[in-house]
């Protein structure tokens, strides 16, 4: 595998690259500002964040205590969260067009009714 990384000659963990992006660095101006917290830049765009009341600086705690599906809950609505707020953000640089930022919208809610009865906190993404 001598060329995963390097042989096509993409750096995937150069900071300002393509081929990935670090939402947090990107919103922040690359450090020129305070960077963002996930449920700020989700309030700002109507994006439900933070649902269940759970943060990460309780996570440990939860962790210690055993509450490991607490802690799945928040790591799945970050990530859902996280992908609302990464497609808003495409869509606003002009990379995603809006009828593709509703499509991609439209076919994470029809993922979120799928699983409602196991995930029912998942239920403020269809709002």
């Amino acid at each position: 595998m001598p060329g995963l990384h390097g042989g096509g000659h993409r750096n995937y963990w150069h900071r300002f690259g393509s081929d990935h992006i670090d939402l947090c660095d990107v919103l922040s101006g690359y450090g020129a500002s305070t960077k963002p917290s996930l449920a700020e830049m989700a309030a700002l765009a109507n994006i439900p964040a933070k649902i269940g009341g759970v943060d990460g600086s309780q996570v440990e705690a939860y962790v210690a205590a055993g509450r490991l599906t607490e802690v799945a809950d928040y790591c799945l609505t970050d990530v859902l969260a996280t992908y609302c707020v990464f497609l808003r953000y495409e869509m606003v640089r002009g990379d995603l067009r809006p009828a593709h930022f509703d499509a991609s919208m439209d076919s994470l809610r029809a993922m979120v009714k799928k699983h409602l009865e196991q995930w029912p906190l998942l239920s403020a993404f269809l709002k």
